[in-house]
């Protein structure tokens, strides 16, 4: 297993999506794989096709053992996790298994939870992913960590 030392949060930035959605809009962008670890969904899994019982579902994409195509410069020792979603706009149940799923990786590869950061909040990147405020995410994952938030 390679070295993994954090964790960079996505979204799709698409209102539907699972797994194979994803590869193939990597793929067609000459990727050799989907680029990201885990995709949490929301139930929308076609633009005209919403199961209830996939919300918050976790998809696992690239194998845990290859680096990503998330960060650019930064994928070393990186889990990628993307939320389907567009406009930071994520239900809730995408959101406490997203929290879950970072509290499970921070203890798996013993993460400090300041190296649990958004899309945007890396060198040089110029964008808004994951469109939502880390510092809120962060806090939600020491509060559950904590017990106070379940």
């Amino acid at each position: 297993m390679r070295k993994i030392s954090k964790i960079s949060i996505h979204t799709s930035d698409s209102a539907w999506g699972d797994v194979n959605a994803i590869r193939s809009w990597h793929l067609q962008k000459g990727w050799d794989d989907v680029g990201y670890h885990f995709i949490v969904k929301n139930g929308l899994i076609l633009p005209d096709l919403f199961i209830p019982s996939l919300n918050g579902h976790i998809d696992m994409g690239r194998p845990l053992n290859v680096t990503p195509a998330a960060v650019y410069g930064q994928n070393k020792e990186m889990i990628a996790i993307c939320l389907i979603g567009k406009y930071g706009k994520y239900t809730a149940e995408q959101l406490m298994n997203a929290i879950k799923l970072c509290s499970d990786l921070i203890d798996e590869f013993n993460i400090p939870l300041n190296r649990i950061k958004g899309h945007y909040e890396y060198p040089n990147v110029h964008k808004t992913c994951p469109d939502m405020d880390m510092n809120n995410f962060r806090l939600a994952i020491k509060s559950y960590r904590d017990g106070v938030l379940k």
